[in-house]
């Protein structure tokens, strides 16, 4: 989203129960550092190979434009940070791949997930017009796995042995996909 005066403007979106917005620098603090220090939440991650700082946090935040790439903050009632979306827009051939980490365990398996993600594609397809949503959970993510298939996403395939899990062992990844007009032909309700 752009200002009138050129300047590229942080995104908002609502759903009933979470607010995401762009985050900034400010919002990176202890908790968010904990998250990526933590090895159940880094488990299916990149995150997990590299040490994290505040400061390495935040230059990763900062590196988002809100253009090309957003770093969406999910927030609960009472603006409890709990976790991430990252948005990666190709602008020329109109794709996206999103990603998402829930870093406060005592939101996994809420179905935040499933909630926020709707507003992200609704974005993405109604207001960026991306034709294209796409994620590459590693095919043993359950979680990940079941949510992507939960709402509408269809595999279009496997990258065998395609990243490392430990520096000893490598995992297939699954490429889900969804499209706008499959997503926009749906009633809101089966969304």
């Amino acid at each position: 989203m752009s200002s009138l005066d050129g300047e590229l403007t942080p995104l908002e979106l609502r759903t009933p129960n979470f607010r995401l917005r762009s985050l900034t620098v400010e919002d990176v603090g202890e908790k968010y550092v904990s998250w990526l220090c933590d090895p159940d939440v880094v488990k299916w991650l990149n995150a997990r190979f590299r040490s994290h700082t505040r400061d390495s946090i935040r230059q990763y935040v900062a590196g988002h434009d809100n253009r090309d790439s957003y770093h969406l903050g999910i927030f609960a009632a009472g603006a409890e940070h709990i976790g991430n979306f990252s948005v990666y827009i190709d602008r020329v051939h109109e794709v996206a791949q999103i990603n998402v980490m829930i870093g406060d365990k005592k939101w996994w398996g809420r179905g935040v997930v499933l909630e926020c993600r709707r507003a992200v594609i609704d974005w993405l397809f109604r207001d960026e017009g991306v034709y294209k949503i796409f994620g590459t959970p590693f095919v043993n993510n359950a979680a990940a796995v079941f949510n992507y298939k939960k709402q509408g996403f269809k595999l279009e395939g496997v990258w065998r042995a395609h990243r490392k899990i430990s520096e000893t062992e490598r995992w297939d990844v699954a490429q889900f996909a969804l499209f706008r007009d499959d997503w926009l032909s749906k009633e809101p309700a089966a969304r």
